[in-house]
This record gives C-alpha cells, structure tokens and sequence, in this order.
C-alpha cells in the first residue's frame, strides 16, 4: 500500500529505470510479469515519459503469451521486462 506521494516518487524511479534501458517517447515495453503493484508502477511510469506497454499473459502457453492487440497496435517492443519469478 502506497501513499499518493509514496506512489508518485516509485513511479518516477521506475521511469528513470525505462530511460537508462533506452525507452523513449513512443517506445514499447514488452511486460512479463504476474499482477503486483510494481507492474502497475510500471505501467504508469512507462505512460510518464510517452511510453506504451505490451502486456505478456505470464501464466499462457507458448506463442498465446503476447496479447495480439498489444502487438498489433503498438507494434514491436523495444525491450522486454520481466521478474524472475516468471517462467520464460
């Protein structure tokens, strides 16, 4: 559970993370990880600096996991981020 302002300085630290892995405005993060407050942190500091995401189905099989309107719409990611708890 986060604060407002605990939430808002997680976020921007995780923003400066997707800027030193390169992600840029109007950049794709490919997402691959279980549902948890640091994915949606992540989801919304990928949206701070004009960033989209594209969420990976870590419990499907095989060629399923990418979610096809992700892909479709925000086209290739530019990085792949993952937990380690997530089998590849």
């Amino acid at each position: 559970m986060w604060t407002f302002h605990q939430m808002r300085d997680e976020v921007l630290q995780y923003a400066q993370f997707l800027i030193e892995e390169g992600i840029q405005p109007g950049d794709v993060a490919a997402l691959y990880l279980q549902n948890s407050g640091e994915f949606m942190l992540l989801v919304f500091a990928a949206s701070c600096i004009g960033a989209t995401t594209a969420m990976i189905n870590w419990s499907s099989q095989g060629s399923t996991r990418l979610l096809s309107h992700n892909t479709n719409s925000y086209g290739r990611p530019r990085t792949f981020i993952r937990a380690a708890s997530c089998r590849v």
